[in-house]
């Protein structure tokens, strides 16, 4: 770093000190070079005196910046607040098919400098077809307490700017989202890298600067992670079925060694089926002694199977039961029917008829 300071007609000479840090070349002159510290304060002295024995001296201290980095999710149970700490059973409500909201902070950034950092999720078990963050999206695309929370415990800048998260080639369904930042811009995001192992992580290089102006900044990257569901996946391979007690967001500088992580308990992911039932048949009216024959059809949309499945009909008034079947399961009862369809996974229908 250099440090000048125009030299007067009546100087003579200047005499420097750095403390806290090194003076490499320039002293007893107006300009002096010296290298500063990773961290910490650093202090630079100078005497100036002139021709008539007259002299004055001056101090100048900075803190240096030191860059570092967190990983927050977004805990919508209360407290609602962003959280570093794993996320166990009961600090949240998200559901397989809705994103878990992540605030990644790069802090004591240098105005206008650039920066460049790696994200990765676990995407899928190794030996498994269970899969946990199928995608990434914008980070309020399903939990909407979040908005208006985005900065909380930092000092935002103006507008937030956006990047697309790119598309990945390998999957049938995701939805278009967006990386969301204050005080700063992302220039690039990588294409998608496939990281092998007893999990199967999904890697971006993500590059940036920081808002020009004032003194060193928090930059805060926004974004979803969308929990992967049965519709896409097949019975019981969503998020909420992923082995094991954590699944990981990683975030780390580019060129460091080691990886920080937000963990999430697939236990604490709910499972969700949304089921709809009919109940057709013949025209009436009907005459004594007629058969009369109705069918009940059950269908699932999804996101996951619907476990335990169970249906109970009530046979109409002056009626006899003479036959019932279902396309699975079992039904139990001669007036009151229980019809028991185990396991209906995402898109299945299932029908029902009494006679």
């Amino acid at each position: 770093m250099l440090r000048q300071w125009p030299m007067p007609a009546w100087a003579r000479g200047y005499s420097w000190s750095v403390s806290g840090g090194t003076l490499t070349s320039g002293n007893g002159t107006s300009s002096i070079t010296y290298t500063a510290p990773a961290s910490g304060t650093l202090t630079l002295n100078v005497s100036v005196s002139n021709s008539f024995g007259c002299s004055a001296s001056s101090a100048k201290s900075v803190t240096i910046a030191v860059p570092g980095r967190t990983q927050e999710g977004w805990r919508n149970k209360a407290p609602i607040v962003w959280q570093s700490s794993t996320f166990n059973v009961g600090d949240h409500q998200y559901s397989d098919g809705q994103s878990i909201p992540f605030r990644f902070s790069l802090t004591q950034m240098c105005p206008g400098g650039s920066w460049c950092i790696v994200i990765k999720y676990d995407f899928q078990d190794g030996n498994t077809s269970r899969h946990f963050y199928d995608f990434l999206d914008t980070y309020n695309a399903s939990e909407q307490s979040v908005v208006g929370q985005e900065c909380t415990n930092h000092i935002c800048s103006g507008a937030p700017t956006t990047f697309p998260v790119p598309m990945d080639p390998a999957l049938s369904y995701q939805l278009p989202g967006a990386f969301t930042v204050y005080n700063g811009t992302i220039t690039n995001v990588s294409t998608y890298t496939t990281l092998s192992g007893s999990t199967i992580d999904k890697q971006l290089t993500i590059t940036g600067v920081t808002d020009p102006g004032g003194s060193a900044k928090d930059v805060l990257i926004l974004f979803g992670g969308h929990l992967a569901r049965d519709n896409e996946w097949g019975l019981n391979n969503g998020a909420s079925s992923f082995p094991g007690a954590s699944a990981k967001v990683f975030l780390q500088f580019c060129g460091e060694s080691s990886f920080g992580n937000l963990a999430v308990n697939p236990g604490g992911i709910i499972q969700l089926a949304d089921l709809a039932i009919t109940k057709t048949g013949n025209p009436g009216p009907l005459c004594a002694g007629s058969t009369l024959a109705y069918t009940l059809t059950v269908t699932s949309s999804g996101p996951d199977a619907g476990n335990a499945v169970t249906v109970t009909d009530n046979l109409p008034r002056g009626t006899t039961l003479v036959s019932a079947t279902q396309s699975q399961g079992t039904f139990t009862g001669t007036t009151n029917l229980n019809f028991s369809l185990a396991p209906l996974g995402p898109h299945r229908t299932l029908s029902s008829t009494s006679s």
